[in-house]
């Protein structure tokens, strides 16, 4: 892809400086404590009309790990994002299967939107 390069930061460290079209999270928020900071850092870090897409697990109350978050439910993640400002916000679960999440069966969700809705 010639219009496309990834970026390497820790947005918890600093906002990067450049603002970007699409950001694409793969079972990484699940990792971050503070999850409406870094929301907002993402936000913040989007291009008008840029998109958010995240791939997570679905919030699963018999997980109780020490560092990590056990999931998101739905509608929570649907709250911080609108509160920090993102619009066509969207979360479907995708897959459900044995053993994902610290050996027990779990479900992954996509979730996407926008930043000033555009379109």
């Amino acid at each position: 892809m010639e219009n496309a390069r990834v970026i390497q930061a820790d947005f918890m460290q600093e906002k990067p400086s450049e603002k970007v079209d699409t950001i694409f999270m793969s079972l990484v928020l699940i990792h971050i404590p503070e999850t409406k900071t870094i929301l907002q850092t993402l936000y913040d870090t989007l291009n008008d009309g840029g998109e958010l897409v995240i791939v997570d697990f679905d919030k699963n109350e018999n997980i109780d790990p020490p560092k990590v978050h056990n999931g998101f439910k739905h509608n929570e993640l649907k709250t911080l994002l609108a509160d920090v400002g993102f619009q066509s916000i969207d979360i479907q679960t995708f897959h459900h299967g044995k053993n994902l999440l610290m050996n027990q069966d779990a479900s992954l969700f996509m979730a996407t939107c926008r930043k000033n809705n555009l379109y």
